[in-house]
Formats: C-alpha cells, sequence, structure tokens
C-alpha cells in the first residue's frame, strides 16, 4: 500500500471525527486491520459475521445480484463504513461488499459498534441518519419502478 503511516489510524473517518484522540485511539485498538485488492469480495451477503468495515483507504462497492445481475448500490470511499445494518440487527448481511481498489480497512466487532453508539449519541445520531437516508433511497427506488408508463 501507497501510505503507510495511515493503515492503522481511524484519524480520517468522518462518522468519528468527534470522537477524542484519546477515545478514538482505544478504538483502533479494538479494531482487527486487513487489506483487500481491487475486485476481492470483502463480505458475502451469506456471512456470519456481523462486523463494521471502516474504510481507510480505498474504496469499496456495495453490490447485489438480482437474477444474475449486478446492481450497484453505493461506492463508500475512505472516511466511510458499512456493515452497520448486519451489526445493529443481529441479522443477515443486506449486500456483497468488494473493493473498488486496493483498500484497507478497520473491521470492528457488533458489540463494540453498538458500544460506541451507546456512549456517543452524536455518532448514534449520524448513524440513525445515514439508516434513514437508505430508506428514503429505497423508497424513491420503489417509486420509480412502480410509476405508470405514459401512454397507457
Amino acid at each position: 500500500m501507497a501510505d503507510e503511516s495511515h493503515l492503522a489510524s481511524l484519524a480520517a473517518i468522518e462518522l468519528l471525527a468527534d470522537l477524542g484522540q484519546e477515545r478514538r485511539k482505544a478504538l483502533e485498538d479494538r479494531c482487527i486491520w486487513r487489506q483487500a485488492v481491487k475486485g476481492e469480495e470483502i463480505v458475502d451477503r451469506w456471512d456470519e459475521g456481523r462486523d463494521v468495515l471502516f474504510i481507510t483507504i480505498g474504496a469499496v462497492e456495495v453490490v447485489n445480484y438480482v437474477s444474475g445481475l449486478k446492481i450497484s448500490h453505493d461506492t463508500i470511499s475512505a472516511g466511510g463504513y458499512v456493515g452497520e445494518i448486519a451489526a445493529l440487527d443481529g441479522e443477515e448481511r443486506s449486500a456483497i461488499i468488494v473493493a473498488a481498489n486496493e483498500c484497507m480497512m478497520a473491521s470492528v466487532a457488533p458489540e463494540i459498534f453498538r458500544e460506541l453508539l451507546r456512549d456517543n449519541p452524536a455518532i448514534a445520531e449520524k448513524v440513525l441518519v445515514r439508516l434513514a437516508r437508505m430508506v428514503r433511497q429505497c423508497n424513491l427506488q420503489i417509486k420509480v419502478l412502480r410509476a405508470p408508463k405514459l401512454g397507457a
């Protein structure tokens, strides 16, 4: 990886911007750090793990397959995170995560993520707003699919 100095740092994670340096360092120490190469499947939809991944270098793509077609939901760049849905509800993953390019991630167990939210209301609110946006986006997509065809 090009920038080895940031391999074990959560300093650029937007969600954690309000977390003090000492608390962020304590969280870093509880993470499992991993690298992935472009195209590598990082999380399968059927994985049993529920960890949240903080993307520290590179980017990941959030995808699903419907009738053999790849549907890309989002690309999460360095500073973002994925996996919060499964970490919060304990259910199976809702999507597949693939490395969009060479990347570095910090994986945190769901218990640790939920503890982070309980102890930091501002961070919990950011997660809630993100989840609300996801629901709203899904609703907009459903409306588009159900819209009457012109001339029908």
